[in-house]
């Protein structure tokens, strides 16, 4: 009986460490927006960048502070660089989502949500400065009162790769200003009209996302360890 606990405690130990995620190839922290000229429109269900850039894709450019390292070189680095971000339809996901002609980094976006729990739930009139509120139940689209007016924003998640390393993980906010209040922009946005802006995306991408195979060993380590705990009583 020892000899069994000994065991399934070494293959918990042993998969433990597999879990650790590879190493992503894709890394660093960015800002990007739309490009010189563009503006992108947003709806209850539909966020579209313009000047289109292709088929179902607008044009965005990364900006100050932008450095994606990836296994053939780097995004940005002080050099403004052009790519394409795929238009969305609500549930707000795309494969690929944001992509960099000439390179391999491919973003993939997975989940919109709100940045934060508002302050003041759905109900945006008053909200005094710092206050927030969502434009209708479940919605990602987040309204936080300000000196001059609104800001709206999205936090955007996904995945990224290169094709050469694991897939890491990104986050970001999709964010923009306005010059009216909150009650306005949810008014718009619930009619079904729509709201055009220049929006700025930032954000940063981080550990890699571990394999289904590491996971599955992970679970076959910790049912050994618990069979044998049972074995023993």
């Amino acid at each position: 009986m020892i000899h069994q606990i000994k065991l399934a405690l070494a293959l918990a130990v042993l998969t433990l460490c597999a879990v650790t995620p590879a190493k992503a190839s894709v890394s660093g922290s960015f800002n990007m927006g739309n490009c010189p000229g563009g503006v992108t429109t947003l709806t209850a269900t539909a966020i579209t960048w313009l000047p289109p850039s292709g088929a179902n894709t607008g044009c965005i450019i990364t900006g100050t502070g932008t450095v994606i390292s990836f296994a053939g070189g780097v995004i940005g680095g002080g050099l403004a660089v052009i790519g394409n971000i795929t238009n969305l339809l609500a549930p707000f996901q795309a494969s690929p989502f944001i992509t960099f002609p000439g390179t391999p980094v491919i973003f993939s976006l997975t989940s919109v949500s709100a940045p934060a729990a508002p302050s003041n739930g759905t109900t945006c009139l008053p909200l005094t400065i710092g206050q927030s509120c969502i434009t209708s139940a479940g919605s990602p689209f987040l309204l936080t009162a300000t000196a001059t007016g609104t800001t709206l924003s999205v936090l955007e998640q996904g995945t990224v790769t290169d094709g050469v390393g694991a897939a890491a993980n990104w986050s970001a906010i999709l964010s923009t200003q306005f010059n009216t209040a909150a009650i306005n922009i949810q008014n718009t946005i619930n009619s079904g009209a729509p709201l055009t802006s220049t929006f700025s995306l930032s954000g940063s991408i981080s550990s890699a996302v571990p394999e289904p195979a590491t996971l599955a060993l992970l679970g076959l380590g910790l049912a050994g360890l618990g069979f044998a705990r049972r074995k023993q009583h």
